[in-house]
């Protein structure tokens, strides 16, 4: 009854009414985290981020996934912050940083990491990347090793493996974009590959979601085309090796959800095989986003591994 009423009223009042429940949720959640919000210049760009806990405690650097933003972190980093300092930063071209306009690529992305972290006079840290924010690590694991203690992989990216159940990389390579969001059987769908169950947003909340995608979808479809523009395949192709992975000497801690479909099982296995000193977890009712559907499960494994 109640999704008949919300859907017979104005489509901006309905935009506007999941705008103020979601800002509202997450201005709660930065409460409860202590997190402070602070911005910083890289390269003539600014670099939206927060910390939250006791810069004496071990440093641990959460990188985000493509289309995501520093807020998803808040309620895994309440849980943290009396065990670390966490950073959280918006990667250039998402959330609340600056869109530098350059060519995109994993290449750079670790290089502004890296030139943030010299900024914040961050040395060596714990990491965590879900998604392209674990690509991201991966490349930084090979071209800054001495910067990682240890890296936690979130059913990350980095890796093309050709897929029954039409990975992200499949479905790009038939001509679907999961992120170019049209109207909102685009969006329905993107959701039911980004996690395990949809419903988990109020309806308010999707119809803010929605507006979200559908606006930078353009710039969305602009950011994918650079990032996989030399991921090259066939119909023959059965794997294609990110260049660096097999390099990775880090302690790595590979992290699955089992109703992935955006990068199922299968690529969390192979990187575990190809990545020598790494383990694999799986959590079962979980898709892509093990940050924010096993938030509690998840912190408290890495109360365990990032010790």
């Amino acid at each position: 009854m109640f999704k008949s009423i919300f859907e017979s009223l104005p489509e901006d009042f309905q935009i506007s009414t999941g705008e103020f429940i979601y800002n509202s949720y997450y201005e709660f959640l930065y409460s409860l985290a202590g997190a402070d919000r602070k911005s910083i210049e890289l390269q003539g760009f600014k670099i939206q981020y927060f910390t939250a806990g006791d810069l004496k405690n071990p440093t641990l650097v959460f990188l985000h996934g493509f289309s995501d933003s520093k807020e998803s972190y808040l309620p895994i980093s309440i849980l943290l912050k009396d065990f670390y300092y966490i950073v959280v930063l918006d990667l250039p071209g998402f959330g609340k940083s600056d869109k530098p306009s350059t060519k995109y690529s994993i290449s750079q992305y670790s290089k502004w990491v890296n030139e943030f972290l010299e900024k914040l006079s961050i040395t060596r840290s714990y990491f965590s990347g879900n998604s392209m924010g674990g690509a991201i690590l991966m490349e930084i694991a090979t071209r800054y090793p001495n910067r990682v203690k240890a890296q936690a992989l979130l059913s990350s990216a980095g890796l093309v493996i050709h897929s029954n159940s039409l990975n992200l990389y499949d479905l790009y390579f038939y001509g679907k974009n999961l992120f170019q969001i049209e109207n909102e059987e685009d969006f329905n769908f993107f959701l039911s590959y980004l996690v395990h169950n949809p419903d988990r947003f109020p309806l308010p909340v999707r119809k803010h979601l929605f507006h979200k995608y559908y606006v930078n979808s353009e710039w969305y479809t602009k950011l994918l085309k650079d990032l996989l523009h030399e991921t090259i395949y066939t119909e023959d192709l059965k794997v294609v090796h990110h260049k660096n992975i097999k390099n990775i000497q880090t302690e790595t801690h590979i992290i699955w959800g089992r109703e992935d479909k955006i990068f199922p099982l299968e690529i969390g296995y192979e990187l575990k095989d190809m990545i020598p000193n790494s383990s694999f977890k799986i959590y079962d009712k979980v898709g892509h986003a093990p940050h924010m559907e096993a938030t509690i499960e998840l912190s408290d494994y890495f109360k365990i591994v990032f010790r």
